[in-house]
């Protein structure tokens, strides 16, 4: 439990220090840093649940997507500015490292499942984003009518 306190303390300062490096708003930092860090709880919950890494990422990347597309309804802002930071935390940059430090050593093996693994992390991720856009405009298009008709009803 400490560990994952830890991490996710970690992941507020990367979060943050993306958002001011990429000179993001202050007005979208709060809302990526509770996105991001929420889903890189998920991420790490699901890693201790003893998920692969491919479902680890593909949850914490369902989790981001749809807490960003909400984010960016209510602050009526396109979903990239917060999505970008949010998810940063996720990027396989461990594997590419090792993936290149391997390379660079001769080790041919190593590098080639670092880099396996780089892609199973990267699609983890691509589908995990996929999943959150299907299922927040699936749920955006089941809000329309029952709103419609509850405002309808209203009146009557």
């Amino acid at each position: 439990m400490e560990r994952i306190a830890f991490m996710l303390f970690a992941a507020a300062f990367g979060i943050g220090g993306y958002s001011l490096m990429a000179r993001a708003s202050l007005r979208s930092l709060m809302p990526s840093l509770v996105v991001g860090i929420v889903g890189t709880g998920v991420y790490l919950i699901s890693l201790d649940f003893g998920l692969p890494e491919f479902a680890s990422n593909f949850f914490g990347a369902t989790i981001i997507y749809i807490g960003c597309a909400i984010s960016a309804k209510l602050f009526k802002a396109p979903t990239t500015i917060f999505l970008i930071p949010a998810q940063i935390i996720l990027v396989p940059g461990k594997y590419l490292y090792q993936t290149f430090s391997n390379l660079l050593a001769d080790q041919y093996l190593p590098a080639w499942e670092s880099c396996l693994m780089m892609f199973e992390v990267s699609a983890g991720i691509a589908c995990g984003l996929v999943c959150g856009l299907i299922i927040y405009s699936i749920s955006m298009s089941i809000q329309k009518p029952i709103v419609k008709f509850l405002k309808k009803n209203k009146q009557q």
